[in-house]
Parts: structure tokens; sequence; C-alpha cells
């Protein structure tokens, strides 16, 4: 095996709720089932030009040539397992993933893969919840603008790898829109109401008008955010409000989660999940917004004319 030093992507996915389903459904079904699942990842990696390197129980790492080719086969691999669970190839319903990757250097001893791109995979997946892709700003600052687009920023580690001293940017690749419509379709089909023509949104002397005109508020305590926010709990980017469809949604994007009380009396708490802001109330980052008032965003919908 060549053992010089060289950049690839690593990647890592693994089952989401393995534990439950063997417990749930026993050793037969759950082996069965996860036995399907990786042979559907293994093929999609090989379409990317990638290789299964490992398999540890429910989990795959899988090496890529380059960042481009392992964010494409990330994604792949989530769409066609959503597929899959919607063809029924799996005795005890969908099954879900969680991605981790990263593009870096890796050298070859003694036949172990090791170094950056391995060490920073494994400390991103740890982060990964269900259905997500995460990576790195690194990895992410090789792709095209328009997969780039697709990122936000959400939360930061300590890297492990000597490589690459200091902190690392953690990013969450919004791996396919028409799935996202199609997740929140029950929700919105029951919650929403007539759609309003403007949500305002405001903190402190701070005051954005969301709408079909300016469609995206950014919100958290980095500076280049449209809602800069200063708290405890608050990610650099934290939440995105966006109008779309007639409607306004919420989504978190953050380590620490938002919750929205409306003033009609509902809670919300999000963790990396999306709701839709109606009528008016405060949105709290980390915790509620009586916790810390300061921090706190205001909204309230108004018709339109």
């Amino acid at each position: 095996m060549d053992e010089t030093i060289r950049r690839v992507a690593v990647l890592y996915a693994d089952v989401s709720g393995s534990t439950k389903l063997y417990e749930k459904f026993g050793d037969k079904i759950a082996r069965a089932d996860i036995h399907v699942c990786l042979d559907l990842l293994t093929n999609v990696a090989a379409h990317w030009d990638g290789r299964v390197l490992m398999t540890i129980g429910d989990e795959v790492m899988c090496q890529f040539p380059n960042a481009f080719k392992a964010a494409n086969a990330a994604i792949e691999m989530q769409e066609e397992l959503a597929a899959a669970g919607e063809q029924g190839k799996f005795q005890s319903g969908p099954l879900r993933i969680k991605i981790g990757w990263h593009y870096g250097t890796v050298e070859w001893r003694k036949g172990d893969l090791v170094g950056e791109a391995p060490i920073i995979a494994q400390q991103v997946i740890k982060l990964a919840k269900a259905n997500e892709v995460l990576t790195t700003s690194q990895s992410i600052a090789m792709l095209p603008p328009e997969m780039r687009e697709q990122a936000h920023v959400i939360d930061r580690i300590n890297s492990e790898a000597a490589e690459l001293p200091g902190q690392v940017e953690v990013c969450v690749m919004q791996w396919e829109e028409t799935e996202e419509v199609t997740r929140m379709g029950v929700e919105e089909t029951k919650k929403a109401a007539a759609p309003h023509g403007t949500m305002v949104l405001m903190q402190g002397d701070q005051e954005i008008r969301l709408n079909e005109e300016n469609p995206v508020c950014r919100i958290g305590r980095a500076p280049e955010n449209d809602l800069c926010v200063q708290g405890r709990f608050v990610s650099r980017l934290h939440a995105e409000a966006r109008f779309r469809n007639g409607n306004f949604h919420f989504r978190d994007l953050s380590v620490n989660g938002s919750i929205i009380e409306f003033s009609d009396g509902r809670h919300v708490s999000l963790h990396r999940d999306e709701d839709l802001l109606t009528g008016s109330g405060r949105i709290g980052f980390g915790c509620t917004p009586d916790e810390e008032p300061e921090a706190a965003v205001s909204f309230r919908a108004e018709p339109q004319h």
C-alpha cells in the first residue's frame, strides 16, 4: 500500500437508532435491514469513485479522491436511502443515517489510514443527527459555488488532528430542498394559516421585514448576520427565517437549539429542525425568551393589503 502523504476525503455514514432497531425487531430483522443499508451505501460510494475502507457494525468508513465526489456521495446516500424506505425495502420500516466527512491529509501506515481527514471526520460525525450531512468549512471551500451556498456553519470543534491545529468550523449541508418541503408538508397543511404579506423580526433597535422582496433573514452572533444577536447560548449562525411558498419558516441551525413562544400560548422547541412562524411571539436562542430577554427576538405578522 502506498504510504505517501496525500489529500483525500474520508466519510463516515452511521445508521441512526440501530440499538432500538435490534430491541424492537430482533437480531434477524435488524441485521438484514442494516446489511441492505450498508450495501446501498457501498454502491453509492463506488458510483462516485469511492471505496469502503471499513465496516464496523452499522457504520461505514469511505474514501473519496476529492471533496466534490464525497459531497455528492453523501447527498446521494441520503436520497437513495430515503427512496429505499419509501419502496419498502426494509422490514423494520425506513432507516435513517447520519454522515460526517472531511477533506484533508492522510497517510497509510501498516495498512491503516491515519491523519487529519479520518480524525476530523470522526469528530464531525459525533455532532450529526439522523438525516444530516455534516462536514467542515475547509471541505466546503473545495466545492463549486452552487454547493457552497447550500452549507451553513453550525458549530466549532477543537481539532484533535496535529495536521490541522486550532478550531474547525462544522457545516451542515442541505442535501435536498424537495425533501425538506415534503417533510414539512403534513405539518404545514395542519398548521398554516392564511399567508401574511410581511413578518417583522425585532431585536433591540434592529428590525428586519421578511417578505417576498426580502425572503431570507440569518440570525446569530456573527456580525455578518442580518440580525446580530448577542447571548450566552447564541451560535455564530444560529437560525434562519425564510419566506417560502407564501409562509414564513424558521429553521434552527445551532448546537443549543431555539424555543419559539407564540402569543396564543404554543411553545415549540427546535434543534436543527424547522417550524412555521405565524401570528406573533418571541424566540429564545438556547433558552426560553424569558431566561435571556435581552437576546430574544420578537416577531409579528402583518397581513397583506
